[in-house]
């Protein structure tokens, strides 16, 4: 994750935050989070399956931080193994590797789990949620729908970190709806302070990062 989204997170998020990300897909993001933020807990939800994740990637051979295909092609006996890929990442940082426990105490990664039915499970807030590269997979007109799902579990003051790809093309071979981004940027703007936003052109992201500034009323 890129570092100027790390700092503002950083600069904005309080104590040890607890963060839910939303379609974690290859779990990159879970373990960025993990090494730069020190999360008391991170919750990852992906609809898919594992193998079905597994069958877009390559098998994993380590070519650097800027070049890897993921992580989910470490295949063990565990549920999902990130931690041996966090050894080379860590290494390559020349930061301190996590170790299993703090891994199985802080990440639950939950594959085929859909928003709406861990959102009928889990009643907790999130410091942090993460949309990142997910809101294309949406049927027509849900983003916004998904935003507001979103409003209601962020804490007060809670950040909204969202990725978006600007294409249609998918590795599933579906069909991706093309994400209005200033339709989104203007309805956050009802509830949210704007941080972050920038363009990414070596990803084709665009980079949002809000806070929410008061709890939405019942």
């Amino acid at each position: 994750m890129d570092s100027r989204i790390v700092d503002k997170l950083r600069e904005k998020l309080s104590g040890r935050p607890k963060v839910l990300d939303v379609g974690f897909g290859t779990g990159r993001i879970v373990f960025d989070i993990l090494m730069s933020l020190d999360p008391i807990q991170i919750v990852g939800i992906e609809s898919q399956t594992r193998a079905q994740i597994q069958s877009c990637l390559q098998p994993f051979v380590y070519h650097g931080i800027t070049q890897d295909k993921g992580v989910l092609s470490l295949v063990s006996d565990r549920e999902i193994d990130l931690f041996d890929y966090y050894q080379h990442y860590a290494k390559t940082l020349e930061k301190t590797a996590v170790d299993f426990d703090t891994f199985d105490r802080n990440v639950q990664l939950h594959f085929e789990m859909e928003f709406d039915k861990f959102l009928a499970l889990d009643k907790s807030r999130f410091d942090l949620v993460v949309l990142f590269n997910v809101l294309h997979y949406t049927s027509l007109g849900e983003p916004l729908n998904v935003i507001e799902k979103v409003k209601n579990i962020l804490t007060e003051n809670g950040l909204l970190l969202i990725a978006f790809k600007d294409y249609k093309h998918s590795l599933t071979n579906l069909d991706r709806q093309k994400v209005r981004v200033d339709n989104i940027i203007q309805h956050l703007n009802n509830d949210f302070d704007l941080l972050l936003f920038e363009k990414f052109e070596d990803s084709e992201s665009t980079i949002y990062v809000g806070q929410r500034y008061a709890l939405q009323q019942p």
